[in-house]
């Protein structure tokens, strides 16, 4: 195996031994600047578009999505915690005011 970079790291199954590209950081600038022209013309056609929305329904078809008692109990929870941190900090706004008013009132 080889070493990721020259900066003494280890490699690991991501960037070495495993058949794959490294993925340092500095590895990107390398894929904007060998962008092939007609790629792009492929990505931004009618063909590529409903090739990517077909494989965005493929992928929302894995989404576990939430039953209707959890929307519920995740709304109220987040509910009841907004409304609380409203009064919390408006009381301490208040607090601050009424504070800096007398020291200010005071000089």
């Amino acid at each position: 195996m080889e070493a990721s970079g020259s900066i003494g790291r280890a490699a690991d199954s991501k960037s070495a031994g495993w058949g794959f590209e490294s993925l340092l950081a500095c590895h990107v600038v390398r894929y904007f600047i060998n962008v092939n022209v007609d790629d792009m013309w492929y990505v931004m056609s009618i063909k590529g578009l409903t090739q990517y929305f077909s494989e965005v329904v493929v992928e929302l078809s894995h989404v576990e999505w939430p039953t209707y008692r959890d929307l519920i109990g995740s709304t109220v929870i987040t509910l009841i915690l907004v409304s609380f941190f409203i009064v919390y900090l408006g009381g301490v706004d208040t607090l601050l005011a009424l504070g800096i008013g007398k020291v200010l009132s005071s000089v």
